[in-house]
């Protein structure tokens, strides 16, 4: 039994050593996808077993400081939409939030804010969006439901499209 113990400690070790080189060639740990593999080992998987762990209360508080520490996102579904939601509030600073998103506007490693968008229209109409997502979103003026006349032209303009509610194009 103490044998499989210090197996256990020796591999936890070994991860959390590997963790801690990755950040460093990496410049980060904050959102491992469960596919991340380190030196032929699946860091991705360990560090969301981790993360389950102190969900159930299995990890020790040595250990989950050690990871907080290396930067560990503990709730990374949460940290993904905040990360959107600042960069739609950082959007509204410079446009309209009347407006749609034009398909061009990126964030962080590239992800589209328009499809970020997108998403919490179809959670809210599912009601899968949380209340105080909902409450957030709205206190930056956003807008549930885009006027079908307006849009973005290429130049990233807005634009009124002809309408038989308006007549007008420009």
């Amino acid at each position: 039994m103490q044998d499989t113990i210090n197996r256990h400690e020796a591999r936890w070790e070994l991860m959390h050593q590997l963790l801690r080189m990755y950040k460093k060639k990496n410049l980060g740990t904050e959102m491992l996808q469960h596919t991340t593999k380190y030196r032929g080992l699946n860091l991705g998987i360990w560090v969301h077993t981790q993360r389950q762990y102190k969900t159930r209360g299995l990890l020790s508080e040595e250990r989950i400081q050690l990871l907080k520490n290396i930067g560990i996102i503990w709730q990374p579904r949460e940290a993904v939409w905040e990360e959107g939601f600042q960069a739609l509030t950082k959007f509204y600073k410079t446009a309209k939030p009347d407006v749609g998103i034009p398909k061009h506007i990126t964030y962080g490693d590239g992800k589209k804010l328009g499809g970020w968008v997108q998403n919490q229209r179809t959670a809210k109409t599912q009601g899968k969006l949380p209340s105080e997502r909902i409450e957030r979103l709205e206190d930056i003026g956003f807008i549930w439901k885009l006027r079908p006349e307006r849009g973005w032209n290429r130049q990233g303009r807005i634009v009124e499209k002809t309408s038989p509610l308006n007549g007008r194009s420009n």
